[in-house]
């Protein structure tokens, strides 16, 4: 599909799903999308739309996907009234989206499980708020410009967590301990910020129990022995085993 986003599109009622990925579709999200009061899948990765994302998708109080890839030239903020809606999957990548993560996230469904807001230009701390969903697996909040410390409270909640990705950031102070909490955890990425002291071994132990993959700054910030891969600032990473 070629061409933009018709506003007339906020006239189908009816319409439940759009899957309008992987096209050539140019422009911007029209605002009266907002409208499709039943819409619960938006789905507009990897086109090359432009403008920002319309805060009347906050509207949309049963969409449980959006999904916007690979759109380069797609900017702002991510808009807090998404936090009104029921979202499950959420994916902002690949843009260029800055500001901070809204705290209102937080009140996004209790069965969201996927939240990737990587590669983009967030900046600001990582909200605690976050914290608060049982069953998140995946979280990606590499390649920004994320500052202040990980919350411990990523390890008090998210007990099915498998993917914890928050590499190549600004991140500074020490990996928290109660990351060893998370039973579940596959891959744990923190390399490429500036963490310093010792990788907890509440969370070493968890390999031989799910751990897979455990990459850090460990050739000279952070002490490691754990680790897959080390990796240090402009030299890349080695693999540790």
């Amino acid at each position: 599909l070629t061409g933009t986003l018709p506003t007339s599109l906020g006239l189908l009622n009816n319409v439940d799903e759009m899957r309008l990925d992987n096209n050539s579709i140019l422009g911007t999200i029209p605002t009266e999308i907002g409208l499709l009061e039943n819409c619960y899948w938006l789905d507009v990765m990897l086109n090359s739309l432009t403008g920002t994302i319309p805060t009347e998708l906050g509207m949309l109080s049963f969409l449980s996907l959006f999904a916007t890839a690979s759109n380069s030239n797609v900017y702002g903020s991510i808009p807090s009234e998404l936090g009104n809606t029921s979202l499950v999957f959420l994916v902002i990548s690949g843009e260029s989206i800055s500001g901070t993560i809204p705290s209102e996230l937080g009140m996004l469904s209790e069965e969201a499980s996927m939240i990737l807001l990587y590669n983009n230009q967030l900046s600001g701390t990582i909200p605690t708020e976050l914290t608060l969903f049982l069953n998140l697996e995946e979280v990606r909040l590499d390649k920004n410009n994320l500052t202040g410390t990980i919350p411990t409270e990523l390890g008090a909640g998210m007990l099915i967590m498998k993917t914890l990705n928050l590499s190549s950031n600004s991140l500074s102070g020490n990996v928290p301990s109660d990351l060893g909490r998370l039973t579940q955890l596959n891959r744990l990425l923190v390399h490429d910020n500036d963490l310093t002291g010792v990788m907890p071994q509440e969370v070493c132990i968890r390999f031989g129990f799910g751990l897979e993959d455990l990459i850090a700054d460990c050739v000279v910030e952070l002490e490691c022995e754990c680790c897959t891969e080390c990796c240090a600032d402009g030299a890349g990473c080695v693999s540790n085993i």
